[in-house]
């Protein structure tokens, strides 16, 4: 059941009671109604390249968990993005880093632009990079 909530109030903005099984029953970020300037804040399930592009698309911004198994990223050219090479080169933690735009995969008409924060820690700092 895609169910989102509004921060800081905690009070519930959306919920959608989808079918068990068939065709767009999966966790996406798809199912929401996205307004543009919106921020979404999702968990790894919601890390696909389709629901990403469906926030962008509507003029939102998203931060998720990275599911590299769901996740398709590539550089601008189209070429397969090595996100555990620009992973290794943040040699401390606490580094913040972006790459753009990563973002893409069969049928995106438009990348979207990645930040990474550090997982050593899981903090994001900019004052310490």
């Amino acid at each position: 059941m895609p169910y989102s909530v509004r921060l800081p109030s905690l009070v519930c903005d959306f919920f959608k009671l989808t079918e068990t099984a068939g065709r767009g029953t999966g966790e996406s970020l798809a199912q929401f109604p996205v307004q543009a300037g919106e921020y979404v804040l999702a968990d790894r399930g919601y890390s696909t390249t389709l629901g990403i592009h469906h926030v962008v698309s509507a003029g939102g911004q998203v931060t998720v968990r990275v599911n590299t198994g769901a996740l398709v990223l590539q550089t601008a050219q189209g070429a397969p993005f090595d996100l555990l090479a620009a992973l290794t080169a943040l040699r401390r933690a606490g580094i913040v880093e972006s790459w753009s735009p990563p973002s893409g995969g069969p049928g995106s008409d438009r990348g979207a632009g990645v930040g990474v924060c550090d997982p050593k820690n899981g903090r994001s700092d900019p004052d310490s990079a």
